[in-house]
């Protein structure tokens, strides 16, 4: 389970809301250019790993 005074951290959320700020570009730039939703979905997928593999990597 998770600890929620681990989450409440500062740089937990920071990273947090850089990920979720990230995603949200990403969906909106994918929406305007169709023709590079393979790129954009390719970057979504890498910040996503990342996200969860600092959070696995650090027992969170």
């Amino acid at each position: 389970m998770l600890n929620e005074e681990k989450i409440n951290q500062p740089e937990q959320q920071v990273i947090a809301i850089v990920v979720v700020t990230c995603l949200i570009g990403l969906i909106g730039f994918a929406s305007f250019d169709e023709s590079s939703r393979s790129s954009f979905e390719r970057v979504a997928e890498m910040v996503l790993t990342a996200y969860l593999g600092y959070l696995i990597q650090n027992g969170k």
